[in-house]
């Protein structure tokens, strides 16, 4: 529901009841939406980093151009087509105005360079 609706667009009533739980019961788990929310963000950030969004899972850097290019493709496509990662990206994209831990990730996720540029090697290699 936030990345359809937003942190301000979404209540616990209707959250829960997508989930098929009553209102208390979420508060069984959680004080706030507030914490759901950043319980949430933990989770996304925690898939992310375990799929390839953090550098110890990270592919190895291909020895050729073709090889680049197939890891590059496999790349693009998961960001593309993974459901996770494609509400993650709407979700960040309408909080980031809101949420100073929103724009963070947004910014990371979106805009951030790699630290270390690629090899010459593997860029000029044919």
């Amino acid at each position: 529901m936030f990345s359809q609706k937003g942190y301000a667009g979404t209540n616990i009533r209707e959250l829960t009841a997508s989930l098929g739980l009553v209102k208390s019961s979420m508060y069984k788990h959680f004080s706030s939406k507030e914490e759901i929310w950043n319980t949430l963000l933990d989770e996304l950030i925690a898939y992310y980093d375990a799929h390839f969004g953090s550098p110890e899972h990270l592919p190895p850097v291909p020895d050729s151009l073709e090889g680049l290019v197939a890891m590059t493709m496999r790349m693009t496509d998961f960001t593309i087509h993974d459901e996770t990662i494609v509400m993650t990206r709407k979700m960040l994209s309408i909080e980031q105005f809101r949420d100073e831990r929103a724009r963070d990730l947004a910014t990371k996720h979106f805009l951030m360079k790699r630290k270390t540029p690629w090899p010459l090697s593997v860029i000029t290699r044919r």
